[in-house]
């Protein structure tokens, strides 16, 4: 029988890497809600959202459910105990393509992700 893939959930797959690594992954249609609550049951104090600007200018509102909480969450005395909960969430967007992958780049990444 066929399922309306709006209310399916997640589907957990791994990708396995020449026998020596395992990813995690998931594969779903519409579960914007359940990915950003697998990353809040991680309870992180701060993500690290990596992108490049093709994907950013196409899909960069996907998080901002996360991007915006912080802000959202404060009440009239600029403090809520929700917003105190909601990680920090900083972007780093990178070239597209080819131009992504130089040792500038990475440079800039990693002093990126050692800075904030």
């Amino acid at each position: 029988a066929f399922q309306d893939s709006s209310h399916m959930p997640m589907e957990p797959i791994s990708f396995v890497f020449a026998d020596r690594a395992t990813v995690p992954g998931w594969l779903g249609v519409d579960v914007q809600d359940e990915i950003l609550q697998h990353l809040l049951d991680v309870k992180p104090d701060r993500i690290l959202l990596i992108t490049d600007e093709t994907v950013d200018s196409l899909h960069g509102d996907y998080f901002s459910a996360l991007l915006n909480a912080k802000g959202d969450a404060l009440g009239e005395t600029g403090h809520s105990d929700a917003a105190s909960e909601m990680p920090e969430v900083d972007k780093f967007i990178l070239p597209c393509g080819d131009t992504c992958k130089s040792w500038a780049n990475l440079t800039a990444l990693m002093e990126w992700a050692f800075r904030v």
